[in-house]
């Protein structure tokens, strides 16, 4: 099946699209026009003010890279700072920024260094004392982490094959420590306080986590089918496709940030991460932004905004500069538009002032600039920077170490590359990969509840007055089903005065509840998500509710957890009854308005509601879980509006 761009004649396409073959040259993508030369020397005096700042933010003692340029703020650093700063004196070297004597000495000082750093089975913890090289208090080894900063050595190991012996010393790991091998994904981490691997998973090939997958089959031991179990779902937004988790989750520099290191323009990861850095440039017109660029930063005055939390008012100039190889006339375009906003005004130190390239984040309502920079913000502006002007010099370097190479060629995302004139953008992955996709704006189903007339967990006919609502597999938000068969149900609410009422009847072949209340989750269970103003569910709040309900074990009751409470419910909280079907298993509850904060409940009154179903099948290597409606919105989740009748 051809790869089509959306709305494209098929003259124009056979121009702008040179199909799909196996290339053998590293640098061969690069078929396109090279930059301008005043483009190009736009580039190089921002890679250099960028690197000054790098070089700015080492520790003056043990010259380990700061987290952010506040120095007041206390020494620490994390291992994903060390391993992008390792990388960013090789591209110094390759710049011209440090001669290679320079470069050799600082690198080596480091790696003796992290040599000496307390571990976990030669793993390092995720955030260290700068100064006393220390772990932090919190101990956790941080997997996607671990593959940033083995990154940075590999780049280091191939720069420096006089430090080959170092580098392979702290490379000597095995990630099978941090497998789950019925799950068939990387943990998150593991957490030494506890002596447990983490809870969640690391499981979209769409996520910054990429490198860190990648790098657990290199060099880590980690079966391939690790790789393969990846969530490869697209996001949707204005037409265009791009790898999930995609924009609530930390916007643009999901998609670059592997890239910087593993070649991937022209494959899957890399074709969306342009998609993505296209449907950017697209919202910057939808709410007439004059710069684009959203992605986890700092911000001028509400800190730091990753995971569900960016906003559109705040622009980060790192994120667009991601895309310069992909869009190099509209990123330098947005980069000159940012510093005439006045994003790259010079930093003040000692009493000078001295240009360090951007600040971390500008904010387009008040105009104001953060007056901080940010280690891996700043490096990965100057790592893209020096792949742009160096063909690729750092990937290069990172895809010439043996394991890496051969590993590239085992993955299935990596078999094929696709040449692309930038003009061709978007492209229509979906239809050429055959991935689903998940539109980012759906409209929101609303849901009229009728009010019952008598208790409903009683008199069963008050149902038959209820509408509804069915979840099937286009409700899939998670995992796979085997057929029609596997998983789906049949959900209805009713209220009156004291309670809002549940119903879901869940088809479920295989039904595994698990015994212990907070562990519900591992385990077949119906979880209803409540957001009481209907303007958006927090997640982790507690003013919203995460209500999971289990059928029964044999001879049981049927358990109910308060997951943002961190509590089972009250009896007067959450009546709940289930029951055993022929093709499944029922659940009837009753949740208390007193516990939602709604004690006088009104017709006409509205609320956000979903109901999922979560499904456990014995040798399956992830759950499969149908939700109702749950979309990402600025920082919260957006649920049916249901409206008491």
């Amino acid at each position: 099946m051809p790869l089509t761009a959306s709305g494209f004649s098929k003259t124009r396409l056979a121009r702008v699209l040179l199909g799909l073959f196996l290339l053998s040259s590293p640098a061969a993508w690069a078929a396109g026009k090279p930059l301008p030369d005043e483009d190009a020397a736009y580039l190089r005096a921002l890679a250099a003010d960028t690197y000054r700042c790098i070089s700015f933010m080492a520790h003056p003692k043990t010259g380990v890279p700061l987290d952010n340029s506040k120095h007041d703020a206390g020494h620490h650093t994390s291992v994903t700072n060390i391993g992008f700063y390792l990388a960013s004196i090789v591209g110094a070297v390759e710049l011209g920024l440090e001669t290679r004597a320079s470069a050799f000495k600082k690198i080596d000082f480091l790696l003796s260094l992290l040599s000496r750093l307390e571990t976990w089975k030669n793993f390092p913890v995720n955030w260290y004392d700068a100064g006393r090289l220390t772990p932090n208090s919190d101990n956790l080894v941080s997997t996607v982490d671990l593959g940033n900063y083995y990154a940075g050595i590999i780049v280091v190991r191939q720069a420096f094959p006089e430090l080959e012996v170092a580098c392979d010393r702290l490379l000597r790991t095995d990630w099978n420590m941090l497998y789950d091998s019925e799950q068939k994904l990387l943990y998150g981490g593991y957490n030494l306080k506890m002596q447990a691997s983490t809870e969640w998973h690391y499981d979209h090939l769409g996520a910054d986590s990429r490198l860190a997958g990648f790098l657990a089959v290199a060099i880590g031991r980690v079966p391939k089918e690790s790789w393969d179990a990846l969530n490869r779902n697209l996001e949707q937004r204005y037409g265009v496709e791009y790898l999930k988790p995609g924009w609530e989750a930390g916007g643009l520099f999901l998609g670059y940030m592997s890239g910087i290191f593993i070649d991937e323009k022209g494959f899957l990861p890399g074709l969306s991460a342009a998609n993505f850095a296209k449907a950017q440039m697209i919202h910057q017109d939808k709410i007439h932004s004059p710069v684009w660029g959203w992605s986890a930063s700092d911000s001028p005055k509400d800190g730091y905004l990753g995971f569900l939390a960016l906003k559109d008012d705040i622009v980060a100039p790192y994120a667009s500069a991601m895309a310069v190889e992909d869009f190099p006339g509209e990123v330098i375009a947005n980069l000159k538009m940012l510093e005439r906003l006045g994003a790259r005004t010079s930093h003040l130190r000692s009493g000078k002032y001295v240009p360090f390239g951007f600040r971390d984040a500008y904010d387009i309502r008040t105009r104001a600039i953060t007056s901080n920079y940010l280690m891996l913000d700043q490096t990965m502006i100057f790592l893209t920077l020096v792949n742009a002007l160096k063909d690729r010099a750092i990937s290069r370097h990172f895809e010439s170490y043996a394991p890496v190479l051969e590993t590239k060629k085992l993955l299935s995302d990596y078999a094929s590359r696709v040449i692309v004139d930038p003009a061709s953008y978007p492209l229509n992955l979906g239809r050429h990969f055959n991935l689903k996709v998940i539109p980012y704006e759906s409209e929101r189903p609303e849901y009229r509840v009728v009010r019952a007339a008598e208790i409903p967990l009683l008199h069963v006919q008050e149902w038959e007055r209820a509408e509804i609502i069915s979840l099937t597999a286009r409700n899939l938000e998670a995992g796979e089903l085997k057929g029609t068969d596997d998983l789906g149900a049949r959900a209805a609410f009713l209220w009156d005065d004291q309670y809002l009422y549940v119903r879901a009847q869940v088809k479920d072949q295989s039904i595994r509840p698990m015994g212990f209340a907070p562990d519900l989750y591992k385990g077949d269970l119906v979880e209803v998500y409540i957001n009481p103003d209907s303007r958006g569910l927090t997640w982790g709040s507690t003013k919203d509710y995460q209500l999971g309900i289990a059928p029964a074990v044999e001879g049981g009751d049927t358990l109910s957890y308060l997951w943002f409470q961190d509590r089972r419910p009250f009896y007067d909280d959450v009546r709940a009854i289930s029951r055993r079907t022929e093709d499944g298993y029922e659940i009837t509850a009753a949740v208390s308005w007193k516990l939602l904060r709604m004690e006088t409940p009104v017709r006409g009154q509205s609320l956000g509601v979903s109901l999922a179903v979560n499904d456990v099948d014995a040798g399956e290597p992830q759950n499969a879980k149908v939700n109702w409606f749950f979309q990402p919105r600025e920082g919260k989740f957006l649920l049916p509006k249901v409206i008491l009748n």
